[in-house]
Protein backbone atom coordinates (compact mmCIF):
# COMPACT_ATOMS: atom_id res chain seq x y z
CA UNK A 1 0.00 0.00 0.00
CA UNK A 2 2.87 2.38 0.82
CA UNK A 3 4.49 1.70 -2.57
CA UNK A 4 1.20 2.25 -4.36
CA UNK A 5 0.66 5.54 -2.54
CA UNK A 6 4.16 6.76 -3.46
CA UNK A 7 3.65 5.84 -7.12
CA UNK A 8 0.33 7.69 -7.21
CA UNK A 9 2.00 10.77 -5.71
CA UNK A 10 4.71 10.67 -8.38
CA UNK A 11 2.30 10.40 -11.27
CA UNK A 12 0.30 13.25 -9.80
CA UNK A 13 3.45 15.36 -9.88
CA UNK A 14 4.07 14.39 -13.53
CA UNK A 15 0.54 15.37 -14.50
CA UNK A 16 0.92 18.64 -12.60
CA UNK A 17 4.21 19.28 -14.40
CA UNK A 18 2.41 19.22 -17.74
CA UNK A 19 -0.03 21.88 -16.63
CA UNK A 20 2.60 24.54 -15.93
CA UNK A 21 5.28 26.00 -18.17
CA UNK A 22 8.59 26.30 -16.39
CA UNK A 23 11.99 27.81 -16.96
CA UNK A 24 14.78 26.33 -18.93
CA UNK A 25 17.81 25.17 -16.98
CA UNK A 26 20.46 24.96 -19.66
CA UNK A 27 22.83 22.09 -19.06
CA UNK A 28 26.57 21.82 -19.33
CA UNK A 29 27.25 25.19 -20.92
CA UNK A 30 28.15 25.21 -24.54
CA UNK A 31 28.93 21.52 -24.69
CA UNK A 32 25.27 20.61 -25.10
CA UNK A 33 23.60 24.00 -24.96
CA UNK A 34 20.41 22.34 -23.81
CA UNK A 35 18.23 23.19 -20.91
CA UNK A 36 17.42 20.19 -18.81
CA UNK A 37 17.52 18.63 -15.42
CA UNK A 38 19.66 15.52 -15.01
CA UNK A 39 17.54 12.39 -14.85
CA UNK A 40 19.28 9.55 -13.02
CA UNK A 41 19.32 6.27 -14.86
CA UNK A 42 17.28 3.39 -13.54
CA UNK A 43 19.31 1.02 -11.44
CA UNK A 44 18.88 -2.23 -13.31
CA UNK A 45 19.48 -5.54 -11.57
CA UNK A 46 23.01 -6.62 -12.42
CA UNK A 47 23.79 -10.11 -13.64
CA UNK A 48 27.18 -11.67 -13.16
CA UNK A 49 29.26 -11.44 -16.32
CA UNK A 50 30.86 -14.55 -17.71
CA UNK A 51 34.63 -14.82 -17.87
CA UNK A 52 36.55 -13.49 -20.85
CA UNK A 53 36.49 -16.02 -23.66
CA UNK A 54 39.82 -15.14 -25.19
CA UNK A 55 42.22 -12.38 -24.28
CA UNK A 56 43.01 -11.61 -27.90
CA UNK A 57 39.35 -11.69 -28.95
CA UNK A 58 37.41 -9.79 -26.34
CA UNK A 59 38.76 -6.76 -24.55
CA UNK A 60 38.40 -6.74 -20.74
CA UNK A 61 35.08 -5.84 -19.13
CA UNK A 62 34.87 -2.30 -17.75
CA UNK A 63 32.31 -0.22 -15.97
CA UNK A 64 30.95 2.77 -17.88
CA UNK A 65 33.44 5.04 -16.11
CA UNK A 66 36.35 2.83 -17.15
CA UNK A 67 35.63 2.51 -20.85
CA UNK A 68 38.76 2.60 -23.03
CA UNK A 69 39.51 5.94 -24.59
CA UNK A 70 38.97 4.76 -28.15
CA UNK A 71 35.46 4.04 -29.33
CA UNK A 72 36.41 1.09 -31.50
CA UNK A 73 38.04 -0.68 -28.58
CA UNK A 74 35.13 -0.25 -26.19
CA UNK A 75 34.27 -3.69 -24.81
CA UNK A 76 30.99 -5.34 -25.62
CA UNK A 77 29.16 -6.62 -22.57
CA UNK A 78 28.06 -10.24 -22.63
CA UNK A 79 24.80 -11.02 -20.86
CA UNK A 80 24.58 -14.63 -19.65
CA UNK A 81 21.53 -16.42 -18.36
CA UNK A 82 19.84 -15.24 -15.17
CA UNK A 83 19.21 -17.97 -12.61
CA UNK A 84 15.56 -18.81 -12.06
CA UNK A 85 16.04 -18.26 -8.33
CA UNK A 86 16.90 -14.61 -8.95
CA UNK A 87 13.32 -13.38 -9.31
CA UNK A 88 13.49 -10.06 -7.53
CA UNK A 89 12.02 -6.61 -7.87
CA UNK A 90 13.44 -3.21 -7.10
CA UNK A 91 12.75 0.42 -7.84
CA UNK A 92 12.80 3.92 -6.50
CA UNK A 93 10.60 6.98 -6.42
CA UNK A 94 11.86 10.52 -5.88
CA UNK A 95 9.87 13.74 -5.42
CA UNK A 96 11.34 17.19 -4.76
CA UNK A 97 10.07 20.76 -4.41
CA UNK A 98 12.20 23.89 -4.50
CA UNK A 99 12.47 27.64 -4.68
CA UNK A 100 12.57 27.70 -8.50
CA UNK A 101 11.75 24.07 -9.29
CA UNK A 102 8.29 22.75 -8.45
CA UNK A 103 7.78 19.87 -8.71
CA UNK A 104 10.38 17.32 -9.76
CA UNK A 105 9.42 13.64 -9.86
CA UNK A 106 11.14 10.42 -10.89
CA UNK A 107 10.07 6.78 -10.86
CA UNK A 108 12.21 3.73 -11.69
CA UNK A 109 10.95 0.14 -11.66
CA UNK A 110 12.87 -3.05 -12.50
CA UNK A 111 11.78 -6.68 -12.55
CA UNK A 112 13.61 -9.81 -13.69
CA UNK A 113 12.07 -13.16 -14.64
CA UNK A 114 14.62 -15.86 -15.42
CA UNK A 115 16.05 -14.63 -18.74
CA UNK A 116 13.89 -11.51 -19.02
CA UNK A 117 14.51 -8.06 -17.54
CA UNK A 118 11.88 -5.28 -17.56
CA UNK A 119 12.57 -1.63 -16.73
CA UNK A 120 10.21 1.33 -16.52
CA UNK A 121 11.12 4.97 -15.95
CA UNK A 122 8.88 8.04 -15.72
CA UNK A 123 9.80 11.62 -14.91
CA UNK A 124 8.44 15.14 -14.86
CA UNK A 125 9.70 18.57 -13.85
CA UNK A 126 8.74 22.25 -13.77
CA UNK A 127 11.01 25.25 -13.33
CA UNK A 128 9.27 28.52 -12.55
CA UNK A 129 9.74 31.81 -14.38
CA UNK A 130 12.61 33.59 -12.65
CA UNK A 131 12.39 35.99 -15.60
CA UNK A 132 9.30 36.81 -17.66
CA UNK A 133 8.42 33.79 -19.84
CA UNK A 134 11.43 31.76 -18.66
CA UNK A 135 9.25 28.81 -17.60
CA UNK A 136 10.36 25.29 -18.52
CA UNK A 137 8.36 22.07 -18.42
CA UNK A 138 9.27 18.50 -19.35
CA UNK A 139 8.10 14.95 -18.78
CA UNK A 140 8.56 11.50 -20.23
CA UNK A 141 8.25 7.76 -19.87
CA UNK A 142 10.51 4.92 -21.02
CA UNK A 143 9.98 1.16 -21.14
CA UNK A 144 12.77 -1.31 -21.92
CA UNK A 145 12.71 -5.08 -22.35
CA UNK A 146 15.85 -7.22 -22.23
CA UNK A 147 15.68 -10.92 -23.11
CA UNK A 148 18.74 -13.18 -22.96
CA UNK A 149 19.20 -16.75 -24.16
CA UNK A 150 21.08 -19.04 -21.81
CA UNK A 151 24.76 -19.59 -22.57
CA UNK A 152 24.02 -23.29 -22.16
CA UNK A 153 21.40 -23.26 -24.90
CA UNK A 154 22.07 -25.26 -28.07
CA UNK A 155 20.44 -22.52 -30.15
CA UNK A 156 22.35 -19.21 -30.28
CA UNK A 157 23.76 -19.37 -26.72
CA UNK A 158 24.26 -15.97 -25.08
CA UNK A 159 22.15 -14.12 -27.66
CA UNK A 160 20.25 -11.05 -26.55
CA UNK A 161 17.08 -9.32 -27.75
CA UNK A 162 16.20 -5.74 -26.78
CA UNK A 163 12.96 -3.82 -27.27
CA UNK A 164 12.75 -0.24 -26.01
CA UNK A 165 10.14 2.50 -26.32
CA UNK A 166 10.30 6.08 -25.09
CA UNK A 167 8.19 9.23 -25.18
CA UNK A 168 9.34 12.61 -23.89
CA UNK A 169 8.33 16.21 -24.43
CA UNK A 170 9.21 19.68 -23.27
CA UNK A 171 7.92 23.22 -23.68
CA UNK A 172 9.43 26.65 -23.14
CA UNK A 173 9.36 30.22 -24.41
CA UNK A 174 11.85 32.13 -26.56
CA UNK A 175 12.19 34.47 -23.58
CA UNK A 176 15.51 35.99 -24.66
CA UNK A 177 14.29 37.00 -28.12
CA UNK A 178 12.33 39.95 -29.50
CA UNK A 179 9.19 37.80 -29.13
CA UNK A 180 9.59 36.44 -25.58
CA UNK A 181 6.01 35.11 -25.42
CA UNK A 182 6.61 32.73 -28.35
CA UNK A 183 5.92 29.21 -27.06
CA UNK A 184 7.92 26.26 -28.36
CA UNK A 185 6.74 22.70 -27.77
CA UNK A 186 8.68 19.59 -28.79
CA UNK A 187 7.48 15.97 -28.77
CA UNK A 188 9.59 12.86 -29.26
CA UNK A 189 8.53 9.24 -29.66
CA UNK A 190 11.18 6.59 -30.10
CA UNK A 191 11.32 2.80 -30.37
CA UNK A 192 14.16 0.35 -30.95
CA UNK A 193 14.49 -3.38 -31.45
CA UNK A 194 17.89 -5.04 -31.50
CA UNK A 195 19.41 -8.50 -31.66
CA UNK A 196 22.97 -9.45 -30.78
CA UNK A 197 24.89 -12.71 -30.63
CA UNK A 198 28.31 -12.02 -29.12
CA UNK A 199 29.05 -15.23 -27.24
CA UNK A 200 30.81 -17.23 -29.94
CA UNK A 201 34.59 -17.20 -30.27
CA UNK A 202 34.29 -17.37 -34.05
CA UNK A 203 31.28 -15.38 -35.26
CA UNK A 204 29.50 -12.33 -33.83
CA UNK A 205 26.43 -10.53 -35.16
CA UNK A 206 24.42 -7.49 -34.08
CA UNK A 207 21.38 -5.94 -35.80
CA UNK A 208 19.14 -3.05 -34.83
CA UNK A 209 16.25 -0.94 -36.06
CA UNK A 210 15.33 2.43 -34.52
CA UNK A 211 12.46 4.75 -35.34
CA UNK A 212 12.01 8.30 -34.05
CA UNK A 213 9.04 10.64 -34.49
CA UNK A 214 9.77 14.29 -33.73
CA UNK A 215 7.28 17.14 -33.90
CA UNK A 216 7.41 20.88 -33.26
CA UNK A 217 4.42 23.16 -32.77
CA UNK A 218 5.87 25.82 -35.10
CA UNK A 219 4.61 25.28 -38.65
CA UNK A 220 3.39 21.85 -37.45
CA UNK A 221 6.84 20.53 -38.36
CA UNK A 222 7.16 16.75 -38.27
CA UNK A 223 10.25 14.62 -38.74
CA UNK A 224 10.63 10.85 -38.97
CA UNK A 225 14.05 9.25 -38.61
CA UNK A 226 14.57 5.55 -39.27
CA UNK A 227 17.95 3.98 -38.53
CA UNK A 228 18.96 0.44 -39.50
CA UNK A 229 22.34 -0.69 -38.21
CA UNK A 230 24.33 -3.89 -38.19
CA UNK A 231 27.72 -5.30 -37.29
CA UNK A 232 29.41 -8.60 -38.09
CA UNK A 233 32.73 -10.09 -36.92
CA UNK A 234 34.49 -13.27 -38.00
CA UNK A 235 37.65 -14.61 -36.38
CA UNK A 236 40.10 -16.67 -38.39
CA UNK A 237 43.73 -17.59 -37.88
CA UNK A 238 44.33 -15.05 -35.11
CA UNK A 239 42.67 -12.18 -36.99
CA UNK A 240 39.25 -10.57 -36.70
CA UNK A 241 37.52 -9.57 -39.94
CA UNK A 242 34.52 -7.34 -39.57
CA UNK A 243 32.21 -4.77 -40.97
CA UNK A 244 29.40 -2.50 -39.88
CA UNK A 245 26.83 -0.29 -41.54
CA UNK A 246 24.32 2.39 -40.54
CA UNK A 247 21.59 3.57 -42.87
CA UNK A 248 19.51 6.54 -41.76
CA UNK A 249 16.53 8.04 -43.58
CA UNK A 250 15.09 11.41 -42.60
CA UNK A 251 11.56 12.29 -43.73
CA UNK A 252 10.12 15.78 -43.19
CA UNK A 253 6.63 17.29 -43.34
CA UNK A 254 5.82 21.03 -43.33
CA UNK A 255 9.50 22.01 -43.47
CA UNK A 256 10.23 25.36 -45.08
CA UNK A 257 12.57 23.95 -47.75
CA UNK A 258 9.81 21.72 -49.10
CA UNK A 259 12.16 18.76 -49.61
CA UNK A 260 10.70 15.50 -48.35
CA UNK A 261 13.54 13.15 -47.46
CA UNK A 262 17.30 12.64 -47.03
CA UNK A 263 19.52 9.56 -46.71
CA UNK A 264 22.83 8.90 -44.99
CA UNK A 265 24.85 5.67 -45.16
CA UNK A 266 27.98 4.91 -43.11
CA UNK A 267 29.94 1.71 -43.72
CA UNK A 268 33.18 0.26 -42.37
CA UNK A 269 35.25 -2.81 -43.23
CA UNK A 270 38.19 -3.67 -41.02
CA UNK A 271 40.76 -6.19 -39.82
CA UNK A 272 41.64 -6.45 -36.15
CA UNK A 273 44.62 -8.13 -34.51
CA UNK A 274 46.07 -8.49 -31.02
CA UNK A 275 49.82 -9.14 -30.97
CA UNK A 276 51.76 -10.59 -28.03
CA UNK A 277 49.00 -9.58 -25.65
CA UNK A 278 50.25 -5.99 -25.57
CA UNK A 279 49.49 -4.50 -28.99
CA UNK A 280 46.01 -4.15 -30.49
CA UNK A 281 45.44 -2.88 -34.06
CA UNK A 282 42.25 -2.17 -35.97
CA UNK A 283 42.60 -0.94 -39.56
CA UNK A 284 40.20 -0.63 -42.44
CA UNK A 285 38.24 1.61 -44.78
CA UNK A 286 35.34 3.99 -44.16
CA UNK A 287 32.76 5.00 -46.76
CA UNK A 288 29.90 7.49 -46.45
CA UNK A 289 27.30 8.45 -49.00
CA UNK A 290 24.46 10.87 -48.42
CA UNK A 291 22.03 13.03 -50.30
CA UNK A 292 24.66 15.66 -51.12
CA UNK A 293 28.12 13.99 -51.29
CA UNK A 294 30.36 10.94 -50.79
CA UNK A 295 33.44 10.30 -48.65
CA UNK A 296 36.02 7.49 -48.60
CA UNK A 297 38.94 7.17 -46.21
CA UNK A 298 41.22 4.60 -44.59
CA UNK A 299 41.38 4.49 -40.79
CA UNK A 300 43.55 2.89 -38.15
CA UNK A 301 43.41 2.52 -34.38
CA UNK A 302 46.31 1.30 -32.23
CA UNK A 303 46.55 0.53 -28.53
CA UNK A 304 49.81 -0.43 -26.85
CA UNK A 305 50.18 -1.78 -23.32
CA UNK A 306 53.44 -0.15 -22.20
CA UNK A 307 53.48 -1.49 -18.67
CA UNK A 308 51.02 -2.82 -16.13
CA UNK A 309 48.17 -0.30 -16.07
CA UNK A 310 49.87 2.07 -18.57
CA UNK A 311 48.39 2.22 -22.07
CA UNK A 312 49.10 4.37 -25.13
CA UNK A 313 46.60 4.74 -27.94
CA UNK A 314 46.42 6.53 -31.26
CA UNK A 315 43.68 6.82 -33.85
CA UNK A 316 43.20 8.28 -37.32
CA UNK A 317 39.56 8.10 -38.34
CA UNK A 318 37.82 10.58 -40.69
CA UNK A 319 34.02 10.45 -40.62
CA UNK A 320 30.74 12.19 -41.44
CA UNK A 321 28.28 13.30 -38.75
CA UNK A 322 24.62 13.64 -39.75
CA UNK A 323 22.57 16.20 -37.78
CA UNK A 324 18.81 15.97 -38.30
CA UNK A 325 16.32 18.68 -37.34
CA UNK A 326 15.82 16.93 -34.01
CA UNK A 327 19.58 17.01 -33.38
CA UNK A 328 19.84 20.68 -34.35
CA UNK A 329 17.15 21.66 -31.84
CA UNK A 330 18.71 19.47 -29.16
CA UNK A 331 22.03 21.27 -29.49
CA UNK A 332 20.36 24.68 -29.35
CA UNK A 333 16.69 24.81 -28.26
CA UNK A 334 16.42 28.42 -29.47
CA UNK A 335 17.25 27.60 -33.10
CA UNK A 336 15.29 29.46 -35.78
CA UNK A 337 13.47 27.36 -38.35
CA UNK A 338 14.75 28.07 -41.84
CA UNK A 339 15.58 26.37 -45.11
CA UNK A 340 18.19 24.12 -43.46
CA UNK A 341 16.80 20.62 -42.87
CA UNK A 342 20.02 18.95 -41.74
CA UNK A 343 23.80 19.22 -41.65
CA UNK A 344 26.42 16.76 -42.93
CA UNK A 345 29.66 17.56 -41.10
CA UNK A 346 32.83 16.06 -42.63
CA UNK A 347 35.92 15.29 -40.56
CA UNK A 348 38.58 15.07 -43.29
CA UNK A 349 41.30 14.64 -40.69
CA UNK A 350 40.69 13.39 -37.19
CA UNK A 351 43.82 12.32 -35.33
CA UNK A 352 44.00 11.63 -31.61
CA UNK A 353 46.47 10.17 -29.12
CA UNK A 354 45.91 9.14 -25.52
CA UNK A 355 48.09 8.10 -22.60
CA UNK A 356 46.17 6.35 -19.82
CA UNK A 357 47.21 4.92 -16.46
CA UNK A 358 45.04 2.81 -14.21
CA UNK A 359 46.07 1.61 -10.77
CA UNK A 360 44.46 -1.62 -9.54
CA UNK A 361 40.93 -0.49 -10.41
CA UNK A 362 41.31 2.21 -7.74
CA UNK A 363 41.92 5.26 -9.91
CA UNK A 364 42.71 6.14 -13.51
CA UNK A 365 44.17 9.21 -15.19
CA UNK A 366 44.21 9.93 -18.92
CA UNK A 367 45.72 12.60 -21.16
CA UNK A 368 44.31 13.08 -24.66
CA UNK A 369 45.39 15.24 -27.60
CA UNK A 370 43.29 15.71 -30.73
CA UNK A 371 43.61 17.47 -34.08
CA UNK A 372 40.78 17.64 -36.60
CA UNK A 373 40.09 19.47 -39.85
CA UNK A 374 36.40 19.80 -40.58
CA UNK A 375 34.11 21.02 -43.36
CA UNK A 376 30.49 22.04 -42.80
CA UNK A 377 31.19 22.58 -39.11
CA UNK A 378 27.95 23.35 -37.27
CA UNK A 379 27.57 26.46 -35.14
CA UNK A 380 24.84 28.95 -34.15
CA UNK A 381 24.61 32.74 -34.27
CA UNK A 382 21.66 35.14 -33.91
CA UNK A 383 22.44 37.15 -37.03
CA UNK A 384 18.98 38.39 -38.03
CA UNK A 385 16.99 38.51 -34.80
CA UNK A 386 18.40 38.78 -31.28
CA UNK A 387 17.80 35.60 -29.31
CA UNK A 388 16.77 33.54 -32.34
CA UNK A 389 19.75 31.51 -33.48
CA UNK A 390 20.40 30.78 -37.13
CA UNK A 391 22.00 27.50 -38.17
CA UNK A 392 25.44 28.24 -39.62
CA UNK A 393 28.28 26.15 -41.05
CA UNK A 394 31.95 26.83 -41.71
CA UNK A 395 34.51 25.06 -43.91
CA UNK A 396 38.17 24.52 -43.15
CA UNK A 397 37.63 24.55 -39.39
CA UNK A 398 40.62 23.35 -37.37
CA UNK A 399 40.24 21.90 -33.90
CA UNK A 400 43.14 21.55 -31.48
CA UNK A 401 42.15 19.95 -28.20
CA UNK A 402 43.81 18.52 -25.12
CA UNK A 403 41.99 16.83 -22.27
CA UNK A 404 43.03 15.55 -18.86
CA UNK A 405 40.71 13.50 -16.69
CA UNK A 406 40.98 11.68 -13.39
CA UNK A 407 38.63 9.11 -11.90
CA UNK A 408 38.68 7.64 -8.39
CA UNK A 409 36.63 4.49 -7.93
CA UNK A 410 34.04 4.45 -5.14
CA UNK A 411 36.04 3.44 -2.06
CA UNK A 412 36.70 4.56 1.49
CA UNK A 413 37.75 7.95 0.12
CA UNK A 414 34.57 8.42 -1.88
CA UNK A 415 34.25 8.69 -5.67
CA UNK A 416 35.76 11.56 -7.64
CA UNK A 417 35.79 12.60 -11.28
CA UNK A 418 37.67 15.63 -12.59
CA UNK A 419 38.24 16.78 -16.16
CA UNK A 420 39.90 19.75 -17.82
CA UNK A 421 39.75 20.60 -21.54
CA UNK A 422 41.75 23.21 -23.42
CA UNK A 423 40.71 23.72 -27.03
CA UNK A 424 41.08 26.08 -29.96
CA UNK A 425 38.35 25.92 -32.63
CA UNK A 426 38.90 28.32 -35.55
CA UNK A 427 37.57 28.81 -39.06
CA UNK A 428 39.60 29.28 -42.22
CA UNK A 429 39.95 33.02 -41.45
CA UNK A 430 41.45 32.29 -38.02
CA UNK A 431 38.29 33.38 -36.20
CA UNK A 432 37.11 31.39 -33.20
CA UNK A 433 33.85 29.54 -33.68
CA UNK A 434 31.04 30.99 -31.51
CA UNK A 435 30.11 29.21 -28.28
CA UNK A 436 33.28 27.09 -28.25
CA UNK A 437 35.07 28.06 -24.99
CA UNK A 438 38.84 27.81 -24.75
CA UNK A 439 38.77 26.20 -21.32
CA UNK A 440 36.17 23.81 -19.87
CA UNK A 441 36.48 22.00 -16.58
CA UNK A 442 34.23 19.91 -14.36
CA UNK A 443 34.59 18.28 -10.97
CA UNK A 444 32.32 15.97 -9.00
CA UNK A 445 32.83 14.25 -5.66
CA UNK A 446 30.56 11.98 -3.63
CA UNK A 447 31.16 10.61 -0.15
CA UNK A 448 29.13 8.51 2.29
CA UNK A 449 30.06 8.73 5.96
CA UNK A 450 28.08 5.57 6.62
CA UNK A 451 25.09 3.78 5.17
CA UNK A 452 22.72 6.54 6.28
CA UNK A 453 24.42 9.86 5.46
CA UNK A 454 26.28 11.25 2.46
CA UNK A 455 26.86 14.27 0.26
CA UNK A 456 27.95 15.23 -3.23
CA UNK A 457 29.53 18.32 -4.81
CA UNK A 458 29.68 19.36 -8.48
CA UNK A 459 31.57 22.25 -10.03
CA UNK A 460 31.87 23.29 -13.66
CA UNK A 461 33.42 26.24 -15.43
CA UNK A 462 33.81 27.43 -19.03
CA UNK A 463 35.93 30.40 -20.05
CA UNK A 464 36.77 32.55 -23.07
CA UNK A 465 33.92 32.07 -25.53
CA UNK A 466 32.52 34.38 -28.20
CA UNK A 467 28.90 34.87 -29.29
CA UNK A 468 29.69 35.82 -32.90
CA UNK A 469 32.04 34.72 -35.67
CA UNK A 470 33.63 38.17 -35.87
CA UNK A 471 34.79 37.63 -32.27
CA UNK A 472 33.52 41.02 -31.09
CA UNK A 473 30.94 39.78 -28.53
CA UNK A 474 32.30 37.88 -25.54
CA UNK A 475 30.37 35.71 -23.10
CA UNK A 476 31.02 35.98 -19.39
CA UNK A 477 32.74 33.02 -17.82
CA UNK A 478 30.32 30.27 -16.90
CA UNK A 479 30.61 29.03 -13.29
CA UNK A 480 28.26 26.66 -11.51
CA UNK A 481 28.62 25.09 -8.07
CA UNK A 482 26.02 22.59 -6.85
CA UNK A 483 25.74 20.28 -3.86
CA UNK A 484 23.48 17.55 -2.54
CA UNK A 485 23.01 16.05 0.93
CA UNK A 486 21.00 12.96 1.85
CA UNK A 487 20.07 11.19 5.05
CA UNK A 488 18.41 7.78 5.32
CA UNK A 489 15.71 7.74 7.97
CA UNK A 490 15.00 4.03 7.78
CA UNK A 491 15.04 1.12 5.34
CA UNK A 492 15.10 2.70 1.89
CA UNK A 493 13.62 6.12 2.77
CA UNK A 494 15.98 9.06 2.29
CA UNK A 495 15.55 12.77 2.83
CA UNK A 496 17.42 14.77 0.20
CA UNK A 497 18.39 18.42 -0.19
CA UNK A 498 19.87 19.83 -3.40
CA UNK A 499 21.52 23.24 -3.81
CA UNK A 500 21.94 24.48 -7.39
CA UNK A 501 23.93 27.48 -8.62
CA UNK A 502 25.10 28.11 -5.06
CA UNK A 503 27.15 31.15 -6.13
CA UNK A 504 24.00 32.64 -7.72
CA UNK A 505 25.91 33.42 -10.90
CA UNK A 506 24.26 34.98 -13.94
CA UNK A 507 25.23 32.18 -16.31
CA UNK A 508 24.51 32.19 -20.03
CA UNK A 509 24.87 29.16 -22.26
CA UNK A 510 23.34 31.17 -25.11
CA UNK A 511 23.30 34.95 -25.40
CA UNK A 512 20.18 36.56 -23.87
CA UNK A 513 19.14 33.35 -22.11
CA UNK A 514 20.13 33.53 -18.47
CA UNK A 515 20.07 30.27 -16.58
CA UNK A 516 18.25 29.57 -13.35
CA UNK A 517 19.54 31.51 -10.29
CA UNK A 518 20.26 29.93 -6.91
CA UNK A 519 17.78 27.16 -6.18
CA UNK A 520 17.28 24.71 -3.34
CA UNK A 521 15.13 21.59 -3.47
CA UNK A 522 13.80 19.48 -0.60
CA UNK A 523 12.34 16.05 -1.03
CA UNK A 524 12.52 12.35 -0.41
CA UNK A 525 13.60 9.21 -2.20
CA UNK A 526 12.27 5.75 -1.43
CA UNK A 527 13.99 2.60 -2.70
CA UNK A 528 12.87 -1.00 -2.49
Amino acid sequence: MKKLLLILILFASVVFSQSEQQNIELPDFIITGRQAIDIPAAQKPKTELISILSKDFFTPQYSSEELPFLITSAPVAIYPSIKSSENYFNGNVKIMLGKETMPYGLLNLSQSFDYYLLNLKAWGTNVKDYQPFSDYNSSGIELSNDFSISTRSEFMPGAKILADAKYYRDSYYMFGSITPAQLREKNNGEARVAFSSLYSKIFNLALGLTGNLFSLNENSLKETNVLADGKINFRWNGLMFGGKAELKRQTLTNNLSGKGSYNNLNTEAYVEAALNGSLWINAGAYFNTNTSSNMFSPFVTVELLIDKGLTFGAEYKPKVDFFTMKNLLEKNPFTTLGLTDNIFTKYYNDLSATLRYEYQKVFSVALLANFAKIDNYLYYEDLLNVGKFDIQTANGVQVLKSKLNFYLQPAQFGSLFAEAIVQDVRDINDQRIPYEPVFISSFSYNYSFDSSFGFGVKYKIAMQAYADLKNTQTINNYTDLSASVWYELFGGLKLTVDFQNILNRSNFAWKQYQEKPFDYLFGFEYRW
